[in-house]
């Protein structure tokens, strides 16, 4: 009896956790989410100049502004909302951006279409991941937009 007693309260102490770590993510925001799809244009609009060749360095780098500001406005609002989820995806986004940007300037030539396919492959599941988890947050006004 006393090994059932047991299972159970291991049960519900595990119920228990699960339930508070649910809880430790934080509420939907629509400006966090607004700057996440905001990022996402930009992001693509950036791969879509990156494979033009000739290579304008002028149009990358307003790219590259625009995105760094951009990331940093949202790490902002995450930082005030004290959201430590938010500013890793956040993270996460902008240092696979920063590598790209990186590539870009040390190859000196646009992206091939295979490069360009496969950056945008990885880069669309990443951002969907970020928005689908954004519009699991309790209080969401979205779906996933799948």
């Amino acid at each position: 009896m006393s090994g059932t007693h047991w299972h159970t309260r291991f049960a519900v102490i595990g119920c228990i956790f699960l339930l508070s770590a649910c809880s430790l993510t934080d509420k939907y925001n629509a400006q966090a989410y607004q700057q996440l799809k905001a990022l996402q244009t930009s992001w693509q609009h950036f791969l879509e100049d990156a494979a033009v060749a000739p290579l304008d360095a002028e149009r990358i780098a307003q790219d590259d502004s625009q995105l760094r500001q951009g990331f940093d406005d949202a790490l902002i609002q995450a930082a005030l909302l004290n959201d430590s989820l938010r500013i890793e995806n956040l993270t996460l986004l902008e240092d696979a951006y920063i590598r790209l940007h990186a590539r870009l300037l040390q190859q000196n030539h646009s992206l091939s279409p295979v490069q360009t396919h496969l950056y945008g492959q990885q880069a669309q599941m990443a951002w969907q991941l970020a928005i689908e988890g954004e519009c699991l947050r309790p209080g969401a006004a979205c779906d996933g937009e799948k």
